[in-house]
C-alpha cells in the first residue's frame, strides 16, 4: 500500500512538506502527495519519491475549510497505510478534524 502526504497550500512546497515527503519515503512504499489546489501539484510532483500528486480543488479548497477537507483526507484513508502532514495550522486542524470524524 501506498502513503499519503498532506501538502501545504501554495504553488510551491515549503520545507516542512519536504520533510514529511522525506519521512514518507524512509517509510517505505510508494508516496502519494494531496495538494489542496492545482497550483501546487507541478512543484509537488518533481519531489524526489514521489510517485503520484492528487489535486482537491473547489469552493472548500480555496476557503480551506476543515469539515469538508477532513471529509476528504477519511475518504482516501482505507487506500493509504500511513498519513503524514507538515506541522502548519492547516494541517494540524485537518488531522485533527479527520480523527473526529
Amino acid at each position: 500500500m501506498a502513503i499519503l502526504v498532506l501538502a501545504d497550500r501554495g504553488d510551491i512546497v515549503s520545507q516542512p512538506t519536504r520533510s514529511a515527503v522525506a519521512a514518507a519515503t524512509q517509510l517505505g512504499g510508494e508516496v502519494h502527495v494531496l495538494v489542496l489546489g492545482a497550483e501546487g501539484a507541478p512543484a509537488a510532483a518533481k519531489l524526489p519519491g514521489v510517485a503520484k500528486v492528487l489535486v482537491a480543488e473547489g469552493e472548500a479548497v480555496g476557503h480551506a475549510l476543515a469539515e469538508p477537507l477532513a471529509a476528504l483526507l477519511v475518504s482516501l484513508a482505507p487506500g493509504y497505510t500511513h498519513l503524514l502532514a507538515p506541522g502548519s495550522a492547516v494541517a494540524t486542524c485537518l488531522l485533527y478534524t479527520s480523527d473526529a470524524a
